[in-house]
Formats: C-alpha cells, structure tokens, sequence
C-alpha cells in the first residue's frame, strides 16, 4: 500500500464563440469518465457564446449539478484573463488543465496524480497523441522531456509541458503571478515563472 492519497483537483478549461459543440462535448465528457473522478469543473466563458454552446452547456449543467460551475465573462479577453477568472473558483489547490477541443484518456489525471503525490510535485505533465478527426487517424505523439535537466534545456527555446495533459499546484501559480496576456503563449510563460520560483515539476511518458 502506498504511503500517499491522491489529491482531490478541479478542471479548468475556457470556451468562446469560435469554439465547436461537438468538441466541446467531447471534452467535457473525457473529464467527467476519469478514473479519479474531478471534485468539480470551471468553464470561463470568454465572452458571449453561440447557442449551440450554451445548449451543450445547459445539458452538462443539468446533468453534474454544482460540480459544473460556469463563469460569463461579458467580453472576450483571450485565454490567460480567462483562465485567471477562473482559477480562484476552482473549489481544489490541485487544477487540470484542458482545452475545449481536446480529449483526455480516462486514466490521465489518475496517471497525474499519482506522479504530483509521489513525487511533491507543483506541475506534471505527460504526452500527447495529435489527431485530426478522431484519435490514432495521425500515428503522431508528441512525447515531452522527461527529466529536469532536458526540461530545463526545453524551456530555454520551447514549451517543455504539452499543456492540455497539465496538473499544477494553483497556489505555486499564483506565487508566480498567474497568467499573463502572452497571445498563444500563455501556458509557456507561465510554466517559466513558475520554474523560476522554484516549482518542482516533472513529465510523464504517458
């Protein structure tokens, strides 16, 4: 038996108009079949949105209760302000990240976890598998460094955490100041001050 309990850890993810349903729903549904189930779920409406997602988000709403809490933002403000509206109503310190048109494994935030507790980590990650229609129709991986020193060695030219598969500690990202207007590049910078603030992080093959 191990000598660790896996923590309890939100989903924050963001949504705006350009956004599909269907992926959206997907998504959402990758989430909500984990294996360790999420204590709760933020979608930050990043402005107004199309009546095709509001309706996917009514049907989620209806169906998670309280566990799905949606924040309207009147105007859209890009990723890192949305993204920083809904971290303080995430109900847990630990928060995965996701996007709207990503799906997640079912055992991802297990695999996570289990590496952020062993381990006393701040920010884990793991790899990711590209798809065009469906998963697998690409055969393409983008696998992460694994190790400190060739994350560091990443982190000086590129992301070395593919975002979508992220668990952080949201106390250590708000130490670094949490995120910042850096259009397509929000994720990356906040992994950096993070770092620089002695986050302990580390990828998974996974």
């Amino acid at each position: 038996m191990s000598d660790f309990s896996l923590p309890d850890y939100s989903v924050l993810m963001s949504v705006y108009k350009n956004d599909k349903a269907e992926f959206l729903n997907l998504a959402i549904a990758s989430m909500v079949m984990q294996t360790v189930k999420p204590h709760d779920f933020v979608v930050v409406c990043d402005g107004a949105l199309t009546p095709e997602l509001d309706a996917c988000l009514e049907g989620w709403q209806e169906r998670l209760g309280d566990a799905l809490v949606v924040v309207r933002l009147a105007k859209n403000h890009g990723l890192g302000y949305a993204l920083n509206a809904g971290l303080p109503v995430c109900g847990c310190d630990v928060v995965a990240r996701m996007d709207s048109d990503d799906i997640s494994r079912p055992n991802r935030c297990e695999v996570l976890l289990t590496k952020m507790a062993s381990d006393g980590l701040d920010l884990v990650g793991g790899a990711i598998e590209e798809f065009d229609h469906e998963p697998g129709d690409m055969d393409a991986v983008r696998m992460p460094p694994l190790s400190k020193k060739d994350i560091d060695a990443w982190l000086k030219r590129r992301n070395p955490f593919n975002h979508v598969s992220v668990l952080f500690d949201r106390h250590m990202v708000d130490q670094a100041g949490g995120y910042e207007p850096f259009p397509w590049m929000e994720d990356y910078w906040l992994w950096a001050r993070m770092i620089a603030k002695g986050c302990r992080y580390a990828n998974v093959s996974d």
